[in-house]
């Protein structure tokens, strides 16, 4: 489980948190797919900030002073 976990992006302290809650599920399957669904969702926004990054970045080496507001 650990090493497949961090396979998939968590963090140590992710898949610790996560075991506890596992071990307690009535449904364990149902555990792991909401915590599937809620590392994607998480991904899903840091790639949107990181795409809104990259655009201000690009905008920025265009100009005369990139540091500039």
């Amino acid at each position: 489980y650990i090493k497949t976990a961090q396979r998939l992006g968590f963090s140590l302290g992710e898949i610790g948190s996560s075991v506890a809650a596992l071990w307690k599920a009535t449904d364990p399957d149902s555990a792991v797919t909401q915590l599937l669904q809620d590392k994607l969702s998480l991904i899903e926004t840091r790639i949107a900030e990181l795409g809104e990054l990259r655009q201000e970045l690009q905008l920025r080496l265009t100009q005369s002073c990139p540091l500039r507001p």
